[in-house]
């Protein structure tokens, strides 16, 4: 068989791997255009802030993909055995991304 043959294009693959470039990007980019903000760099600013809400619309995008593609996988994780309780990390997941999303409340209240 030849190697070149079995090259398919695997789209679980391709999405898992532009999820994980946004996601190094996201905040790459942000810290950009912190700085460039800091030292009122304009050009910079303005290419870093197009670089960041790309970055941003492609991991929202890829995200929504990633989910839809691995849908029957999530749905194993989130439900236990056959009495369909939901699972204690799905639980320690929920309350982590509920805690910071608490913190960044109170943070914002205070600093602004």
């Amino acid at each position: 068989m030849n190697p070149s043959e079995n090259k398919s294009f695997k789209s679980r693959k391709f999405i898992s791997v532009v999820l994980f470039a946004s996601l190094v990007l996201l905040p790459v980019t942000g810290l950009i255009v912190s700085i460039s903000e800091t030292i009122e760099n304009d050009s910079l600013l303005h290419l870093s802030t197009i670089l960041h809400a790309l970055s941003g619309i492609a991991f929202t995008i890829f995200s929504i993909l990633h989910v839809v593609k691995n849908w029957s996988a999530m749905k194993s994780y989130i439900k236990q055995s056959p009495k369909n309780y939901i699972s204690e990390e799905a639980i320690a997941a929920l309350v982590l991304v509920c805690g910071m999303i608490a913190i960044s409340f109170v943070l914002a209240n205070t600093l602004f």
